[in-house]
C-alpha cells in the first residue's frame, strides 16, 4: 500500500492509501487522476544518552 494524491484536474482534492489498482479503477471511474507521494526521508536516530554519559564527557572521563 501506497499514498497517492487525488486530483481534480490540477487541483489535489484528497490523498488515500491505497493499492495502484484500486485508486487506478476508482479515479476512472470517477474522473479524477491520481500521482504517488514520494516515501519521506527515513529520520535518523540519535542515540539516546544517560546523565552518566554526559557527565562523563564534561569531566573528560572516558
Amino acid at each position: 500500500m501506497s499514498i497517492y494524491k487525488i486530483f481534480d484536474q490540477s487541483e489535489e482534492i484528497n490523498r488515500i492509501i491505497a493499492d495502484e489498482s484500486f485508486v487506478a479503477e476508482w479515479c476512472s471511474e470517477n474522473g479524477y487522476t491520481y500521482d504517488l507521494e514520494p516515501e519521506p526521508e527515513p529520520v535518523p536516530q540519535v542515540p539516546a544518552y544517560t546523565a552518566d554519559d554526559l557527565l562523563s564527557v564534561l569531566l573528560g572521563v572516558d
